[in-house]
């Protein structure tokens, strides 16, 4: 029968801990039953301890030592944690657990002590565990002798080492390191240069230094080798070099001489091109005297009694020389232009003034190819805006007269609008558009290069220099604005022209709205010749919001006006707008033949630039063309019976018939004193004549005029210089002088608008340039005769211009002039203290408004200096242009002060 252990385990009772083992027995391999044995714990230990020095603790969980609370003694439980241990051994044991040894087995060092500790799981029977068993012995002795046996065997095992070191150095030294210590020692002392060939390393043996040793003899012969090629090739870079020197000397000295071939040829090319602007200027004076006689007399001829065959002739004369003097402009033109001296103006002008004088020319034009011509203008384009008003007037009517000329049925328009706005600056769209032969689609991409024709036929049979369309090109790439073309072969084409302006008048928004108003569902009868065309008179009065009847022809107004009286003999029209012709007949004769009283008739707008005839009818007459903003404000005066918004118009008609005003004028050339003579005839001027400046200092020095017209280029005294002499005294120190130049360089303009002269007339001579100026000087004959007295013969401030600007309200403009004074000081003061670009700029602009509003000319052509300076930012020319822009406005606060304390 054997036993095996069936159940052991250590429980809590009444005498403590016990322990109890349960066996099984077993007979012929089954179990029969079981042999328990048991005991308390402490008694096993306690002999387990005095048999092996080994201590002991147990430990179980609380539960545990509350269970058996009142059945053991508990004076000698310790708490520890969730344990609670039962000290069975010494004091020493206590104090062991409870410095951490129930935490670990193994050998642990405590104080002077090491312990050898061993923790066991308890189970009860239930196969719970339910605390710890520690055994504990201290093992000091046992690691002591352990540590000595260590560090023993550790100096037995430093000396073998320390021997075993001194044996492989002594190796090394004889086997290592004197060798390479005398490879190194050769290389040191061997020197490889070209002159000294290497000399071999001898190593005798099979060794790592031997092989060491003969890298190092193949190492020297290669980089000799090396040296030697070098050698070569430096020697072939050094001829090299000396044939590169030569031949950049050789170079450098062609390069000089081409330098100075290029120079002596820029040098030329400047005195050649000098030569041909002054030999240009003086050909242009010598065709223009001549040009000046037969444009003017056969313009005079044509307004005398001609027969029909006398008439043709003198007119195709006329035409001719007037084709002849655009070619020649064009050819200036584009030599100022080649030159780089196409210089633009930067001041405020009338744009339907402008556009007038164009559709006057093309109007004549168009007569004379029995086309139709006409001109529109958007009602939100302004009146008045800043820019060049020569060089816009060139681009349309270069572009208007190829329409003309490019169309032999149908019709030619004109039609501006405003694309984009703010207060202050309008881009401007022109469209010109006709019904002509149109541009072949490979030529359009070419037709604004020099001298680009269609085709010679065309060339042959239009005629023209070709240069106009690159001019035009070239003068809006100046502006900053662009031209465009569409075009159909065989139907026409459509140029478009893009500017951007700065306003010099603008309307509120609101006013403008107000007053659109007022025409809101009133009927309008518009007579004109064109009512669909996009800017005619019917489509600005519909964008009023007006009930507009349009009539397009004479039968067709007469047909209106009689479907539209009433029985009482009124009309039912709030308003009529007549242009003066409807296709050849004069528009008011449709009132002839009415069987009503006139008088009962609505007001009539008649758009002309003649007198309306006696009718009865209640007529306002606006000049042709009629601005939107001026057909507008006339139609709300004429409906409310109110005073409207009203944009400056001239008050002093073109003819002067009738007026008493004296002019003198001052020419050496006898044809051009006739045909200024009889055109001032023609206006009613009574004209005195010098032939040179000396005679006509006398002659001014002696009695006044209203007018002096001064030709520049004279002999014994020239112009610029009698009128400066003029100007310091006598009765015509106010006198407005315009300069008769046939010169028509941007230097000369310049020059007369620098100077004391009010303004340049163009030869040949035309009646209606001669009209404006007389009608200028009529305007401020008219001033004067109010009181005011304001001038100035430096030519700083023109004070007649600055009160026009004013609409000559004397004390508005001495209130602005006022006013400038400390805003001189102010800007004087800004441009010494300021360095900025940025801030220079703005200054210049604020300094540039009030020369524009006051007419302060020296102050203008500073400005535009000190913007041209600061656009090429040159630091020394900004502050030589800032330094006379400062300049130029304390000598204008000097006049403007002066003349406001004798005004």
């Amino acid at each position: 029968m054997t036993l095996k252990s069936m159940v052991a385990g250590i429980e809590a009772g009444r005498g403590g801990l016990g322990l109890r083992v349960v066996k099984p027995v077993w007979y012929n391999f089954d179990m029969v039953g079981t042999v328990e044995f048991g005991g308390r714990i402490e008694n096993i230990l306690r002999a387990t301890k005095a048999s092996t020095d080994i201590e002991y603790a147990t430990a179980v969980y609380n539960p545990i030592v509350e269970k058996a609370r009142g059945l053991v003694d508990v004076t000698e439980w310790m708490p520890y944690g969730s344990l609670t241990v039962y000290d069975f051994s010494s004091e020493a044991t206590r104090k062991n657990i409870s410095s951490g040894l129930m935490e670990k087995s193994g050998i642990i060092h405590l104080g002077d002590k090491y312990y050898m500790t061993s923790k066991m799981p308890l189970y009860d029977f239930s196969s719970e565990q339910i605390g710890y068993l520690f055994l504990i012995k201290d093992t000091t002795r046992e690691v002591s002798q352990m540590h000595s046996e260590v560090t023993k065997q550790a100096g037995i095992i430093i000396a073998y080492g320390l021997f075993a070191l001194a044996l492989v150095s002594g190796y090394m030294i004889k086997v290592l390191f004197r060798p390479i210590e005398k490879i190194a020692k050769h290389v040191s002392e061997k020197e490889i240069t070209l002159e000294t060939p290497p000399v071999p390393l001898k190593y005798y043996g099979k060794s790592e230094i031997s092989v060491l040793s003969d890298a190092y003899n193949n190492l020297s012969q290669k980089l000799f080798s090396n040296l030697q090629e070098l050698s070569k090739q430096i020697h072939a870079v050094e001829d090299v070099n000396k044939n590169l020197e030569t031949a950049i000397g050789t170079r450098t000295r062609q390069l000089e001489e081409a330098n100075a071939q290029l120079e002596s040829a820029l040098d030329n090319y400047r005195y050649i091109n000098d030569v041909k602007t002054e030999f240009l200027t003086n050909v242009s004076h010598e065709i223009r005297t001549p040009m000046n006689a037969i444009i003017g007399l056969s313009y005079l001829a044509l307004q005398t009694g001609l027969n029909s065959k006398q008439y043709e002739y003198i007119s195709k004369i006329n035409s001719s020389a007037t084709v002849l003097m655009e070619i020649i402009n064009d050819i200036l033109d584009y030599s100022k232009i080649e030159a780089g001296k196409l210089e633009l103006e930067s001041i405020s002008f009338n744009l339907y003034e402008l556009l007038k004088n164009v559709k006057d020319i093309l109007e004549v034009q168009a007569e004379r190819k029995k086309i139709y011509f006409s001109l529109g203008v958007a009602p939100d384009v302004p009146v008045y805006v800043k820019g060049d008003p020569m060089r816009l007037t060139q681009v349309l009517s270069n572009l208007g007269s190829n329409a003309v000329k490019f169309t032999d049925e149908g019709y030619v328009s004109i039609f501006v609008e405003n694309i984009e706005a703010d207060m202050a600056y309008s881009t401007l769209k022109f469209t010109v558009r006709d019904t002509g032969i149109g541009i072949p689609p490979e030529k359009i991409g070419k037709i604004f290069s020099s001298y680009e024709q269609i085709s010679q036929k065309n060339a042959r049979k239009y005629g023209g220099s070709g240069l106009g369309l690159s001019i035009c090109k070239k003068i809006l790439d100046k502006m900053s604005g662009s031209i465009k073309v569409e075009s159909v072969l065989g139907q026409g084409s459509t140029f478009t022209v893009t500017i951007r302006v700065k306003n010099t008048d603008v309307t509120s928004a609101e006013d403008l709205g107000e007053r659109t108003g007022v025409l809101k569902g009133k009927r309008v009868l518009v007579a004109e010749k064109s009512p669909r065309e996009q800017g005619s008179i019917s489509s600005i009065y519909r964008e009023l919001m007006a009930d507009v009847v349009p009539a397009d022809s004479h039968i067709a107004l007469m047909q209106v006006l009689g479907n539209n009286i009433k029985e009482d003999g009124t009309c039912g029209f709030d308003l009529i707008v007549l242009e003066n012709w409807v296709h050849d007949i004069p528009s008011l004769s449709a009132f002839d033949n009415l069987n009503t009283d006139l008088s009962a008739m609505p007001p009539v707008i008649y758009i002309s630039n003649e007198t309306p005839p006696e009718t009865g009818l209640n007529v306002t007459t606006l000049a042709k063309p009629a601005s939107p903003t001026l057909l507008l404000n006339t139609a709300v005066t004429i409906i409310t019976g109110n005073e409207a918004y009203s944009e400056p118009e001239e008050t002093i008609s073109g003819s002067v018939a009738g007026q008493q005003i004296k002019a003198l004028v001052a020419d050496d050339n006898g044809l051009n004193r006739e045909v200024a003579k009889e055109f001032l005839l023609l206006l009613g001027v009574e004209t005195k004549f010098a032939e040179n400046g000396s005679e006509a200092l006398t002659i001014a020095r002696k009695e006044p005029f209203d007018i002096i017209f001064m030709d520049i280029m004279m002999p014994e005294l020239d112009g610029y210089a009698a009128s400066r002499l003029i100007r310091e005294d006598g009765a015509n120190a106010d006198t407005p002088i315009y300069a008769m130049t046939a010169s028509v360089m941007d230097e000369d303009r310049l020059r007369i608008k620098t100077s004391l002269l009010n303004g340049f007339i163009s030869k040949p001579l035309k009646i209606n340039e001669l009209s404006k100026a007389v009608t200028e000087a009529l305007r401020i004959r008219a001033s004067r005769g109010t009181g005011f007295y304001m001038h100035d013969s430096s030519g700083h401030v023109d004070f007649i211009t600055g009160l026009s600007l004013f609409g000559g309200n004397e004390e508005l403009y001495k209130r602005a002039l006022r006013e400038f004074l400390p805003a001189a000081a102010t800007l004087r003061n800004s441009l010494e203290s300021s360095q900025a670009p940025d801030e220079l700029k703005r200054i210049a602009l604020s300094a540039d408004s009030y020369a524009e509003n006051l007419a302060l000319n020296q102050v203008s052509e500073a400005v535009k200096n000190t913007l041209k300076a600061l656009e090429d930012d040159d630091t020394a020319s900004v502050r030589a242009a800032v330094n006379e822009l400062s300049e130029q406005l304390m000598k204008a606060e000097e006049v403007i002060a002066n003349n406001l304390k004798t005004a």
